[in-house]
């Protein structure tokens, strides 16, 4: 044996039912091996500690991490407001989990914390990487790649994503063995004799120029050059969203409009070459600030960014064919991926063109949830914290 990736997904009424079901499927192809990892994505419809329960007995407390979702899939269907699970046996990976709590108020020490029994070193399994899922609601992702970049060694690459809520914005989960905890981060540590793949990419465009952030607090942007922030994005978006038959002066009494207006529109950090995608959740009572989902400080530049459903599946399509790329003729075995909520939302009903572009070109059982923040950076690499962003994770054969 090498690796066995199995996935399932699931929707039904009962929590403790609906996730034995997934978990018992998951384990089915897994052929009578046991399991060494389980990951599980549930939507709000669902009791966590019950979707926990049922996974823990049918895998024998198999290590476990997952979180709360804004929308679950694998390879085979999207099933928002639903469970999706992938389980993996293999004698070529070995994983470990920790949880670390108040990460809002000292996210090193969260992450320290988590890390604890974590190894050093596995013999015989040089290859060392993290997956990390934080609390999607406390505005920390940032701040976490920041530190996770600072603690972990060189060698360690990282991916993972911010919990959601089925767009509800109200309390967002992570999963732990058999714990369910907020204002937390779950990870997974995994050793193994190959390293994993991790590709990123998003699908937005620049369509204002280079704009400083000249007063914020936390994840609040109130000035841009010096002027009012949301009047600013009104300027350099209101041409644009006429053309897709948005009014930006009448959005805030039409929520439809305005939900409509922020998904397509995002803030993108200029870094040179590339842009690192920020969701700007602006809702009916944002009055005098830009919210972010995570810290924004003064001197940051960044443009106005703007994306089409086809820019969408074209970054699906690139993510998936920068992973194929990284496995130099390597079969992928299976891979987990941590898309935005934004893009589902963006997408709609056509969000699982998206994720077919990505199995049809991976060939393998994915796993993934939609979510409110995606993580991924390489060893050396300073941060990792995106939005409207596809990461993929890949384990090798």
């Amino acid at each position: 044996m090498t690796i066995k990736f199995a996935t399932s997904s699931k929707k039904g009424q009962d929590s403790y039912e609906t996730a034995k079901e997934c978990a018992l499927e998951a384990m089915q192809k897994l052929e009578g091996q046991k399991p060494d990892f389980c990951i599980v994505f549930s939507s709000t419809h669902y009791d966590y500690a019950e979707v926990v329960k049922a996974f823990n007995e049918v895998s024998g407390n198999a290590p476990l991490i997952g979180a709360s979702s804004a929308g679950e899939f694998t390879e085979m269907q999207v099933v928002t407001g639903g469970i999706s699970c992938a389980m993996i046996s293999s004698d070529q990976y070995k994983f470990f989990t920790g949880l670390g709590n108040n990460v809002k108020e000292d996210e090193c020490a969260a992450i320290l914390a988590a890390m604890k029994d974590f190894p050093s070193d596995v013999e015989g399994f040089p290859n060392l990487a993290s997956i990390v899922l934080v609390d999607g609601l406390i505005g920390k992702g940032e701040d976490c790649t920041l530190a996770l970049a600072g603690i972990m060694e060189d060698r360690i690459k990282v991916a993972g994503g911010a919990a959601g809520d089925d767009f509800k914005f109200s309390h967002t989960s992570v999963f732990n063995n058999d714990t369910i905890a907020s204002n937390a981060l779950s990870m997974g540590f995994v050793a193994s004799k190959k390293p994993v793949v991790i590709s990123v990419n998003h699908g937005h465009e620049p369509i204002s120029p280079p704009l400083k952030i000249t007063k914020s607090v936390d994840n609040l942007v109130y000035e841009l050059d010096g002027k009012p922030a949301i009047e600013v994005w009104k300027d350099y978006t209101r041409e644009a969203a006429k053309a897709v038959g948005i009014d930006v002066d009448k959005m805030w009494d039409e929520p439809d409009q305005l939900g409509r207006f922020t998904m397509i529109f995002e803030a993108g950090i200029d870094l040179g070459d590339s842009y690192k995608v920020r969701w700007s959740g602006i809702r009916p009572d944002t009055k005098d600030a830009l919210p972010f989902v995570c810290s924004m400080p003064e001197g940051v530049v960044l443009r106005v960014m703007r994306s089409s459903n086809e820019q969408q599946f074209a970054s699906a399509r690139e993510a998936a064919n920068v992973a194929v790329q990284k496995a130099a003729g390597q079969k992928i075995a299976g891979a987990i991926v941590f898309d935005c909520a934004v893009r589902s939302a963006l997408l709609g009903e056509e969000f699982y063109k998206a994720i077919d572009e990505i199995k049809n070109i991976l060939k393998c059982p994915i796993v993934g949830l939609a979510t409110y923040g995606e993580i991924a950076f390489e060893p050396g690499q300073l941060s990792g914290f995106h939005n409207t962003t596809t990461v993929i994770m890949a384990f090798l054969e």
